[in-house]
């Protein structure tokens, strides 16, 4: 009996802070610089062998922070209070040029587009 009154109150107490857990979560993810560095790499590197016209958006980029492109890296560098933290992930090498990029994420509101044309591919 006490058993199972005390994992209904654990669950209880479970669900109730799930939800401040997941955002938190959601949070330290969202502004982690290596994440969304890998993640946009990730997606360029997947888009050079993918079909001409291929349109890619990456949603839940931070708004403090600013994604840089090259042919050969992106870097990402976010902003959090006087804290600055950057970080940098290579792009595969192919015959498809990817266009050189600076974004400030805030006139973005989080979403990332990244579109293969021919042998280019653009981030904006």
């Amino acid at each position: 009996m006490w058993t199972y009154m005390t994992l209904a109150l654990l669950l209880i107490i479970l669900v109730y802070f799930s939800g401040a857990l997941f955002a938190s979560i959601d949070a330290a993810v969202k502004n982690n610089a290596r994440l969304q560095a890998q993640e946009i790499a990730g997606v360029i590197s997947m888009m050079k062998t993918s079909d001409s016209q291929t349109l890619f958006y990456t949603k839940g980029i931070p708004e403090n922070c600013v994604i840089e492109i090259s042919d050969d890296f992106v870097t990402v560098t976010i902003k959090n209070d006087e804290k600055e933290t950057e970080n940098t992930f290579a792009i595969e090498q192919s015959d498809v040029t990817v266009h050189d990029a600076r974004i400030n994420c805030e006139d973005k509101m989080g979403t990332v587009k990244i579109k293969k044309e021919g042998n280019f591919i653009t981030v904006s």
